[in-house]
């Protein structure tokens, strides 16, 4: 009841309607922007869509009995998993929640790659293949995968929510397009060192939510606002 309290007071009646422009131009959300951003292009970076993509043939060479089963039981397990974390991320908070995830994504994209390259030599690998497969789509599942959406609707007051939402939707669904369009050519020129791409992006987005996404969680607008006060990203790139 406090935190709506709290937002309803953050309201700024003169801001009326708040367009796309005003968001991209707005100095006092420009560090909101650049993590609301951020945090939809780990979605979509993350690799998770091409780890689907690629799948059925992990499990087809792990000799599996129905591959395609196999695929489709892992998407239950995501589903399944995403639920899990949107009840448990509460308590843990947005942000641990997303260093864990990124932690055991960067290691699992290792472990794949790892046993790609070390295939021809070790059978087994196709089963460590398998294993980390999964674990890539449950650290997805329990960061990236649910806490994204919930990051950039806690970051903007609510004057500019709506439009933040709607640039973040533009935003995933822009990543999405192009990681559907470079990972056929990337796995055709890259074997078997093609996920080393999502070990650098892991890497990368766990360094940004370690310096520059607050922990939102119990946090009011007004609050929040308050800890992007002392998140040090550079803006001057973004506009005067």
């Amino acid at each position: 009841l406090e935190l709506i309290e709290e937002e309803n007071e953050a309201v700024d009646p003169s801001k009326g309607s708040f367009s796309t422009a005003d968001l991209f131009n707005s100095k006092d959300l420009r560090k909101q922007l650049i993590v609301g951003i951020a945090v939809q292009l780990m979605m979509q970076f993350s690799g998770i869509d091409a780890v689907f993509y690629y799948s059925t043939t992990i499990f087809y060479q792990a000799q599996v009995d129905d591959p395609e089963l196999a695929t489709t039981l892992l998407g239950i397990v995501n589903v399944l998993i995403t639920i899990l974390a949107v009840r448990f991320m509460d308590s843990a908070g947005r942000k641990r929640l997303l260093i864990i995830s990124w932690v055991g994504l960067f290691v699992s994209y290792l472990v794949l790659t790892a046993s790609f390259i070390l295939k021809p030599s070790y059978d087994f690998m196709d089963k460590v293949s398998v294993a980390a497969t999964t674990g890539i789509i449950i650290f997805f599942a329990f960061g990236p995968g649910c806490i994204a959406w919930f990051i950039i609707a806690e970051i903007f007051p609510l004057y500019a929510r709506d439009t933040a939402m709607s640039v973040g939707i533009f935003i995933n669904w822009l990543a999405n397009w192009f990681v559907a369009f470079t990972f056929p050519h990337l796995l055709e020129y890259t074997q078997p060192y093609t996920f080393l791409v999502f070990v650098g992006t892991a890497a990368f987005f766990l360094f940004f939510t370690i310096k520059y996404v607050p922990e939102t969680k119990g946090l009011s607008v007004a609050k929040v606002t308050k800890e992007f006060a002392s998140v040090p990203l550079p803006t001057k790139c973004c506009g005067s």
